[in-house]
């Protein structure tokens, strides 16, 4: 039996808390579409990175990425 402990990373959870919450801290002004998965070309996931792309009621867009260090 193995005695390593596994170490969680919570990219999810961080990820999907800023996407919740941005809309509501900005009053509207900065939106957040929905969470992307750094995936493969063959679909499969290569890391915990996540990216949320953003929008500014100006137009500008943004993309936020939660990474495990």
């Amino acid at each position: 039996m193995i005695n390593d402990k596994v170490k969680l990373a919570y990219c999810d959870m961080i990820a999907f808390g800023i996407k919740d919450t941005i809309n509501r801290a900005t009053n509207g002004f900065v939106t957040a579409d929905r969470v992307n998965y750094d995936l493969a070309p063959e679909g499969h996931m290569q890391s915990t990175t996540k990216f949320i792309e953003m929008f500014d009621e100006n137009g500008t867009r943004y993309r936020v990425t939660v990474e495990q260090l």
